[in-house]
């Protein structure tokens, strides 16, 4: 499968995983109030150079979006591992399947979606359960790794590097082999 439709389905995904955190923020920031105060205490200590009092909403609202959108991605990540395919694959007509083209077993899908999503339960072990957002001298090499492996698709085998190590591709539904 292309990259265009497979970017498509992505971008959805992207939506909708950070709508789905930015309404549930507040609930799942109050799931955890020792992360979200931690989380508020670094989040104000290091705007407190360039912050003012009308700040304060906007940087709380940062720290509660910070605990909920890794539990919300992983949580949709799920999808993706246990039916083949989350929302934006299903409007566009995709799925996972192994690298012969039949459906491919929930243990691949699984580990198809730990590695894609490697920086996902770092980040929610990080600013969930530590209090501390992941730093961006660690977080933005992770980043570039992964959008790197991302462009994988782009050569012959169009298949990402989340797609190798399990023998999975993305296939039509049209062309899935039964």
């Amino acid at each position: 499968m292309g990259f265009w439709p497979r970017f498509g389905a992505s971008s959805v995904d992207g939506i909708l995983v950070i709508a789905v955190a930015a309404l549930t923020a507040r609930w799942l920031s109050g799931v955890f109030p020792h992360s979200f105060e931690a989380v508020l205490a670094h989040q104000k200590q290091a705007a407190s150079a360039q912050m003012n009092g009308n700040m304060n909403p906007f940087i709380e609202s940062v720290a509660r979006f910070a605990i909920s959108a890794p539990i919300v991605g992983a949580i949709y990540s799920l999808c993706e591992g246990i039916w083949g395919r989350a929302l934006g694959k299903l409007l566009f007509g995709l799925r996972i399947a192994t690298d012969r083209g039949t459906p491919a077993p929930v243990g691949r899908l699984l580990l198809r979606v730990g590695i894609k999503n490697l920086l996902t339960p770092i980040t929610l072990v990080v600013t969930v359960f530590a209090g501390v957002p992941l730093p961006n001298a660690i977080n933005t090499p992770l980043t570039a790794a992964v959008m790197l492996g991302y462009l994988m698709m782009l050569g012959k085998r169009r298949q990402a590097f989340h797609d190798r190590p399990p023998a999975t591709i993305v296939v039509r539904n049209s062309d899935l082999v039964r």
